[in-house]
């Protein structure tokens, strides 16, 4: 499940990364397109720090 949700924050940064370029552009809303940026790469970020995590005894 974990690299399922890895693999599904990497290609949503890297659409929302297009987005965010298009939104440069005026092509797309900027409001949008970079909170799903940053949402995206806190996805990834949780997941790299949350894998190896001690649960206690």
């Amino acid at each position: 499940m974990s690299r399922f949700l890895i693999g599904v924050g990497l290609i949503g940064t890297i659409v929302s990364f297009y987005f965010l370029l298009l939104s440069f552009l005026s092509m797309f809303p900027l409001f949008i397109s970079a909170p799903l940026l940053f949402a995206s790469i806190y996805l990834i970020v949780y997941q790299f720090h949350h894998r190896n995590r001690f649960r206690g005894f």
